[in-house]
């Protein structure tokens, strides 16, 4: 959360982040975690994009931090490209 909010702020302090959190099989046992984020514009048109991560394919590029910053680099990436169908 702190990654994201570190990259965010950059841009726009005023951004709310939720977090959902389900464990065992309430999370479908899965082996590892994702991160979905969601930019809503004034005309209330969303743009976003997904990131999955298996923990089993343990890396320094797959923790969790690193997840974050690249998915909110990867949002900032298509609102800078102005579309509302995302790449």
């Amino acid at each position: 959360m702190s990654k994201l909010r570190e990259v965010f702020n950059d841009y726009l302090p005023d951004v709310w982040i939720y977090t959902d959190l389900c464990k065992g099989k309430k999370g479908g046992n899965s082996p590892g975690y994702a991160i979905n984020l969601i930019a809503e514009s004034n005309t209330g048109s969303f743009i976003g994009v997904d990131e999955c991560l298996d923990i089993a394919e343990s890396s320094e590029d797959n923790a969790p931090e690193k997840m974050a910053e690249r998915s909110a680099k990867r949002l900032l990436d298509e609102i800078f490209y102005s579309g509302f169908v995302d790449s």
